[in-house]
This record gives structure tokens, C-alpha cells and sequence, in this order.
């Protein structure tokens, strides 16, 4: 522990420390590392019987980044058998398939090798959608946090299941509804999800997301213009930054890391900070200077 002399000159320095911070255009702590929108988004959907639906995206993915597919069909009991494309390889984070289909489907890490998707079926369904968004800022490895599925019958309304995040750090919740017949949204979705819409916007199909960095738990509704049976799910993703955050200046470079366990206090992470530019050489608060 400083000696009172040394805690009287520990104070006076985080105090400009603290000044000097604010003064170097804004910088701030930015916990996580998901955008609250997506790079970008699009949706296809295909009508009568078939196996495979395609979705081609704007731009090939940027090398690095990861891809989210809200994928759904009229047909119960049918999971795709394959998703393919945008230099990723996809993985199933969640299906719902007991009166329709709908799965959330992720691959990260992309190559960036292709700006197609390709989804093919064991059997031949009816009313094949699709809707993909490609996100920067996710875990590469074991990104999915929590996932639920729900299902209904002859309502209007398709309620995802109710999710809590193991942690209140920084999460990407992906949902999706599929209602059967041809419907419109009423009213929705609630609790803060955003509508993915797209350059259309399939027909049954409902797809929402939002980024959350509070603890608690979450779920979402879409009330259609009639009724009909539905399956819904959801799931969390989490951050390449989830271990910790890190500290940003103004138009968004990285320069010092932070440990998540020191996102409390100013006067600790001041203390830090000093340690992190050689003004102290000794361990002070539990931290040394690297």
C-alpha cells in the first residue's frame, strides 16, 4: 500500500489524468464490441416446393467478421440439412420446428470469399425464407451465450422464448418468427427489438434484433394481421471483447486495454492509466505497470 504522502501525490495525479482523458476529444470506455446495427442486412424468400433457397448479400463479407441467418419455412419438422457460403461455416444456434420452421443460423470468422448463402432442405418445402445480417464484433469461438424456442397455435401473436445472458457484458440478441399463411405485421416487436427489414422483407417470416448491455432477461413479440400456428427462437451472441473492454478515442481506435474487472472507479482506472505510461513503476492498487 502507498504511503499517505504518495496516496496525497496518487490523487493529484488521476485527477489530471482524468482531465487529460476528456480533453483528447472523448474518449471513453466502450464495453463489448458489437455495433448496434448490422454492416448489412438482406432477405429473399421463395415461393412453392423446392430444397434449396439462395441469398446473395449487398458486398462480400469484410475478412473477419461473422454472419447471422434468421432461416424459416411452412413446413413443420424440417431443419435444414445444410447452410452454406460467405466464406463462413455456419452452425446452428437455435431451431424451433414443431408447427413451422425457423432456425438462427451463424458462421464466423469470414474468409471473405463469397457474398452468397445457400440453404438446402432434406425435402422438398413450401415457403422458404431467408434473412442474413453480417455483424463485426464477435467471438470467434463458441460466440452463442444462451438460445431459447417456443411455439403456438392458432394466435396472433408469436412470442420467442424468455433468455437471461450468463453476464451483463455486452450481447447480440438475434429472433425470429414464422407464422403460417399469408400475413403482414400488426404491432411489434417488443422490448426494444429492432425489425431486421431488408430489401424485402419476407412474408411470415419476422426477424428482430438488438444489443443489450444490461443483466436481466429478454425476450420478444410480433403480432400478425391474422392467426395461424407459429414457432419462434432466439439467441444471445457475445463479443470478441467480452473478457473486457477497451479504451476507444475518437474515431474508434483501440490504445489501451482495460480489464473488465477495473470498469468501476475513475480514481482506479486513473490509476492505471498512470501506471500504463511509466509515471509509476511499482504496483499500486493491485495493478502493475506493464
Amino acid at each position: 500500500m502507498p504511503r499517505p504522502s504518495e496516496r496525497g501525490s496518487i490523487r493529484a495525479n488521476l485527477i489530471w489524468a482524468y482531465v487529460i482523458l476528456c480533453c483528447l476529444g472523448g474518449l471513453a470506455l466502450l464495453p463489448g464490441a458489437f455495433s448496434s446495427t448490422p454492416v448489412q442486412q438482406k432477405a429473399a424468400q421463395e415461393t412453392g416446393n423446392d430444397t434449396t433457397i439462395s441469398l446473395t448479400l449487398d458486398s462480400t463479407p469484410t475478412v473477419g467478421n461473422s454472419i447471422v441467418c434468421v432461416i424459416s419455412s411452412g413446413a413443420e419438422l424440417t431443419i435444414p440439412s445444410s447452410v452454406t457460403g460467405a466464406g463462413v461455416t455456419f452452425a446452428a444456434a437455435r431451431n424451433s420446428n414443431t408447427r413451422r420452421y425457423v432456425g438462427i443460423w451463424y458462421g464466423t470468422n469470414s474468409s471473405g470469399a463469397s457474398a452468397t448463402i445457400d440453404v438446402t432442405y432434406p425435402t422438398n418445402v413450401g415457403g422458404r425464407e431467408i434473412n442474413c445480417t453480417e455483424w463485426s464484433g464477435m467471438q470467434t469461438a463458441s460466440p452463442v451465450d444462451t438460445s431459447g424456442a417456443s411455439n403456438g397455435k392458432s394466435t396472433v401473436t408469436a412470442t420467442t422464448a424468455t433468455i437471461t445472458p450468463t453476464s451483463s457484458v455486452e450481447r447480440l440478441f438475434i429472433a425470429g418468427t414464422r407464422i403460417g399463411g399469408a400475413v403482414t405485421f400488426s404491432s411489434g416487436p417488443t422490448n426494444s427489438f429492432t425489425l431486421l427489414t431488408a430489401s424485402a422483407q419476407p412474408a411470415g417470416q419476422g426477424a428482430y434484433r438488438v444489443v443489450t448491455t444490461t443483466s436481466g432477461t429478454y425476450n420478444t413479440a410480433i403480432t400478425y394481421s391474422t392467426s395461424g400456428d407459429w414457432d419462434a427462437a432466439i439467441a444471445a451472441f457475445i463479443p470478441a471483447a467480452a473478457g473486457g473492454s477497451t479504451l476507444k478515442d475518437p474515431i474508434g481506435r483501440g490504445i489501451i486495454p482495460v480489464p473488465r474487472a477495473m470498469l468501476g472507479p475513475v480514481p482506479r482506472l486513473g490509476e492505471w492509466v498512470m501506471a500504463w505510461f511509466g509515471r509509476r513503476t511499482k504496483t499500486i492498487s493491485g495493478y502493475t505497470a506493464p
